[in-house]
């Protein structure tokens, strides 16, 4: 069957190889590489190639217009300038609708597309002389500039956790081990296909009360092996306090994670050693020295008068001190790298604390701390101190990287689409390449509160890219 190749902004097309045009000559092409070496010596063989990028791809395709007559053959090829200049468009203002190329070798199976940025029509230097234009054809060569991947239609990913597998699967704003009740779900990395790294669109609708919701944060771990066994959450109650300054209280809730909390309490104004939990080897390997965001869930919303540093003891490392949030039972105490580095071995009596300081000492109700690793954040956008819009039951945040004007917005119950929140950080990826995915979740309540009970239905889709066909 023939090939098929066509421009498109989803709104109108013009074919390339039906009808009255004819696709004489076309090979998508691979983008080309931008390196960095780096050889410390002048006389040094060889060399480190820190940093490998693609560039965009410039190509052509060759292509017989046609059209009843000269006007009709001239206003395709005109709608393929006005495209081509629509692409340049949309990248200098956001404004309008993207254009593509599309491409199916063959006519049949998937159809890829590329996202155009420039271009131009070319008319072939014997178009005239020939007489092909007597008989209303015309011989032109598309020449453009796309985007260095190809990407296919969008498909719904099945997720799981202990509460099930499906499209949509619920987390809790806790990871306690209550069978069903995770604040985290997992892709299998045999249901990511393609060839390159792709962006995550992210849905997240929110159930339980009809209280806004506030801040949120999503995490994402991609490892090979050991996925399954990674330990993400610790309960406060499970880790031990510095006895000879800190009192630590255990505090019985159903509101927390695990049903209880613990009260530590201190009376100097030094740095004291608030808690210390030593992970075992198994968790050390599987984290493989990675970096992590690191988040504290409080019964009740410590003062902003407390710092909190996180510190590792056997292979020393500290982070910067913390001043926490008014008003927040949700806070980012920090990030931390996880030792062992790669290479450097096992655990070996390594200890993680947690430390604290306040002027004439303090009290904390802790219920856990959470370990994320890459993270992107949710705020509700805000004008004078006053939230213009904030996510309400049956709201759904959606995080679209590919929706380049305004990737970040949420959908109200009746499809209504309203820009109520930003991002931060970078989008997430699923990678092709076999490695099992997890994505983990934790927020607060526009009234700085997090219920454990808090639930966000997740869906998750993504595009499958290849650089080549």
């Amino acid at each position: 069957m023939a090939h098929v190749l066509r421009i498109t902004d989803y709104n109108g097309t013009v074919e390339f190889n039906t009808g009255n045009q004819s696709l004489l000559s076309y090979v998508p092409r691979s983008p080309n590489l931008s390196t960095v070496d780096f050889t410390p010596e002048a006389l040094r063989d060889g060399g480190e190639r820190p940093s490998t990028t693609r560039r965009n791809v410039t190509e052509s395709a060759v292509v017989l217009f046609g059209g009843t007559d000269t006007d009709a053959m001239r206003a395709t090829m005109g709608s393929v300038e006005a495209y081509l200049k629509q692409a340049e468009h949309y990248q200098d203002y956001r404004a309008g609708s993207p254009v593509y190329v599309e491409f199916q070798p063959g006519g049949s199976g998937d159809t890829y597309r590329s996202e155009l940025l420039s271009g131009k029509v070319e008319l072939d230097d014997l178009t005239l002389s020939a007489g092909q234009w007597n008989r209303t054809k015309a011989k032109a060569i598309v020449a453009y500039t796309r985007r260095h991947y190809w990407e296919g239609g969008e498909a719904t990913l099945q997720l799981y956790n202990s509460g099930g597998t499906s499209g949509s699967v619920t987390v809790y704003n806790c990871d306690d081990g209550t069978a069903g009740r995770d604040n985290y779900v997992e892709i299998a990395g045999t249901s990511v296909s393609g060839h390159y790294p792709t962006p995550l669109k992210l849905q997240m609708t929110p159930g339980g009360t009809a209280l806004s919701k506030g801040r949120l944060y999503a995490g994402y771990h991609g490892i090979r092996s050991g996925l399954s066994a990674l330990t993400h959450a610790y309960e406060a109650t499970a880790a031990r306090s510095n006895s000879g300054n800190v009192t630590a209280t255990n505090v019985a809730d159903d509101t927390c994670s695990g049903g209880s909390a613990v009260r530590l309490t201190w009376g100097t104004s030094i740095a004291v050693a608030l808690q210390f939990i030593e992970p075992t080897q198994a968790e050390f390997n599987n984290y493989d020295g990675d970096w992590f965001n690191v988040f504290a869930r409080f019964r009740t919303a410590p003062s902003s008068s407390l710092q909190l540093q996180l510190e590792t003891y056997g292979r020393y490392w500290a982070g910067p001190w913390v001043t926490m949030v008014a008003n927040r039972e949700v806070q980012h105490v920090g990030v931390f790298r996880v030792p062992p580095y790669p290479g450097t071995g096992t655990a070996g009596g390594v200890t993680w604390y947690l430390n604290g300081k306040q002027a004439g000492g303090g009290s904390i109700e802790m219920d856990y701390l959470m370990f994320m690793p890459l993270i992107r954040q949710y705020e509700p956008v805000s004008h004078q101190g006053a939230v213009i819009y904030t996510m309400v039951n049956n709201d759904t945040l959606v995080d679209d990287p590919l929706r380049a004007d305004s990737p970040v917005y949420l959908l109200s119950n009746i499809g209504v689409a309203k820009d109520g929140y930003v991002g931060g950080g970078q989008p997430i990826h699923v990678w092709p390449d076999g490695r099992a995915h997890r994505l983990y979740f934790i927020w607060d309540l526009g009234n700085g509160s997090a219920p454990v009970t808090e639930t966000l239905g997740i869906q998750a889709s993504y595009r499958p890219r290849r650089l080549t066909f």
